[in-house]
């Protein structure tokens, strides 16, 4: 990022980028350390493995860890500070440099020439821009603010401006990224209990297929994590687990992008479950069961479905869901790891098994969403985690409970005969 800046401007450092208002002085401290933590890090490696290397593998994670200071009692938790502390400074260096390049490739060369002229400041093949809309002009993909003030007249837009980029499939200007990012001090109490931002925040979960970018950019700008504290609180959350490849804010994320590719999906092993996503009456439901449904690993203690489900409850009250809404939301969140065990650890010919499965999940809504939870869920954990086989056992336990709740003959006769 540097290079990039010093050919395009002379610029040598940090301040001076800074000075031209390039990054501000919260994202010059926030460079500043992540790549001073990752430099000590790297040669904290070097000196363990007294070779030069630059991959921290798991094996040298817990000697990392205890060497640059962090004393957590148990291993798993030590190594999961650290890793996330890690993850947090990488992800500040991405974010931040992203943005940048965006300005230097946006931001126009400095003339030679002090003889400028309307015609010859108006890019070529540029449009001339229309009129705001809500406070947003819509030029080449992007949003950009008509104002600097856009937020601070009216803060709802702060909420409005994602449902303009997802219903006009355009990006956010790295400027108004940034600007969201300055002023997400108006994501007070107010705010989050506003009717209409509470609206327009189900709206865009309503969206099917086309919700993860948009919940995405966001995050990106640490805008949903403000708005939702309980996700907010999974931002670079290690899993210490064997099979997550993520953190948890990330499997969250990519659990909702597998969902989309599941609307009008035309591949295989998606497309069979294409139908049953196309027939939800409620697919925010899906979507919101989805963002929070790991919510409870962030305390760390005890069952973190349950504790998930309870915290989707206090959700649910604050977007105003209605009592039935609000039931199978948590139903699907204490559940969610239902369906994978009895699927794959079950006998699924026996009808008592069946029985009391359905009796766990009530209802033919909640077992479509288990369903679509279950098989994204699997695909965003690993992609060495879904096969056939397990395919064909969890649509084996959603016909048979589905049959069961209509009163099927089938599923009678199964039982007198197992009797």
């Amino acid at each position: 990022m540097l290079w990039l800046a010093f050919f395009t401007y002379g610029s040598r450092s940090l301040k001076d980028l800074q000075a031209r208002d390039l990054v501000t002085e919260l994202e010059r401290k926030q460079l500043e350390t992540a790549y001073d933590f990752l430099l000590r890090v790297r040669t904290e490696i070097h000196y363990h493995a007294n070779r030069a290397t630059d991959v921290l593998g798991k094996n040298l994670q817990p000697a990392i860890a205890h060497n640059l200071g962090y004393r957590e009692r148990s291993a798993s938790k030590r190594i999961e500070e650290f890793m996330r502390d890690l993850y947090t400074h990488s992800r500040n260096i991405f974010l931040i440099t992203r943005t940048l390049e965006q300005r230097l490739a946006l931001i126009p060369q400095p003339r030679k020439t002090s003889k400028l002229s309307l015609r010859s400041l108006w890019p070529k093949g540029i449009k001339a821009p229309i009129e705001p809309i809500d406070g947003f002009k819509f030029n080449d993909g992007e949003i950009v603010a008509a104002s600097n003030r856009i937020f601070r007249d009216q803060p709802r837009r702060l909420m409005r401006v994602f449902l303009h980029a997802q219903q006009r499939g355009l990006r956010l200007h790295p400027d108004l990224a940034q600007l969201v990012r300055n002023q997400l001090s108006l994501v007070d109490r107010s705010f989050i209990s506003d009717e209409h931002v509470r609206e327009t925040f189900l709206s865009i979960l309503n969206q099917r297929g086309n919700v993860a970018p948009v919940l995405r950019a966001m995050h990106e700008v640490d805008f949903l994590g403000k708005y939702i504290p309980e996700f907010g609180k999974l931002t670079c959350l290690v899993q210490h687990e064997f099979y997550h490849q993520y953190t948890a804010d990330e499997h969250t994320l990519v659990c909702i992008e597998q969902l989309d590719r599941v609307w009008e999906a035309e591949e295989l092993p998606y497309r069979t479950y294409s139908a049953l996503f196309q027939g939800l009456e409620r697919p925010f439901l899906l979507y919101l069961a989805l963002l929070l449904h790991d919510v409870g690993k962030a305390d760390g203690h005890g069952n973190h479905s349950f504790a998930g489900a309870e915290l989707a409850v206090r959700v649910a009250r604050r977007l105003g869901l209605d009592g039935s809404a609000a039931h199978t939301l948590r139903l699907v969140i204490e559940h969610h790891l239902l369906m994978a065990s009895a699927s794959q650890r079950r006998d699924l010919e026996d009808p008592a098994i069946i029985r009391h499965f359905a009796k766990q999940i009530q209802n033919h809504e909640t077992l479509a969403l288990l369903t679509l939870h279950t098989f994204v869920d699997a695909q965003a954990t690993s992609d060495k985690l879904w096969n056939g086989f397990k395919d064909s056992l969890l649509w084996s336990l959603h016909l048979k409970t589905a049959q069961l709740m209509s009163g099927g003959a089938e599923f009678v006769r199964a039982e007198d005969k197992q009797r």
